[in-house]
């Protein structure tokens, strides 16, 4: 290490740190471990006055489809746009091979919607009763179908 100057330095989401950091780490994998296809999967509906629908964030990767964000806006929830644009992905990812999908939610409301949607708890963080927020309602569960 002679000649580099070592520093920990915060550095803000907003500077792309997190995708060079991702680049720099999938190049690292693919140089080693044989992959998949992995895609970056984004998808919104916009309104005709271009306001934000729904929107869904994820990605493919080792033959899994990982759902990262889904979000509804309040007042066009319960009409068919979440259930719309989870099945974009799933059928994406099937097309690159994918064998399953999952993802995690720390939100009651919304794990029940991805039951709904045929995803099944096979993992769970709890919290409790000492750690903030507390109980075993507050913690992350995780889902796949």
């Amino acid at each position: 290490m002679a000649g580099l100057t070592s520093a920990i330095v915060a550095v803000g989401a907003e500077t792309g740190f997190v995708d060079v950091l991702e680049m720099h780490l999938l190049n690292s994998l693919r140089a080693d471990i044989e992959q998949a296809r992995n895609e970056p999967i984004c998808l919104t509906i916009q309104a005709a006055n271009t306001d934000f629908v729904a929107d869904l964030v994820g990605h493919t990767s080792y033959g899994w489809l990982h759902l990262n964000m889904l979000w509804v806006a309040p007042e066009h929830r319960r009409q068919g746009y979440g259930r719309q644009l989870v099945n974009v992905p799933l059928e994406r990812a099937q097309s690159l091979e994918c064998h399953s999908a999952w993802l995690d939610t720390s939100n009651p409301v919304a794990f029940t919607i991805w039951k709904r949607l045929g995803f099944s708890e096979f993992g769970r963080l709890e919290n409790g009763s000492l750690q903030h927020p507390a109980g075993i309602d507050a913690g992350s569960c995780m889902l796949h179908k």
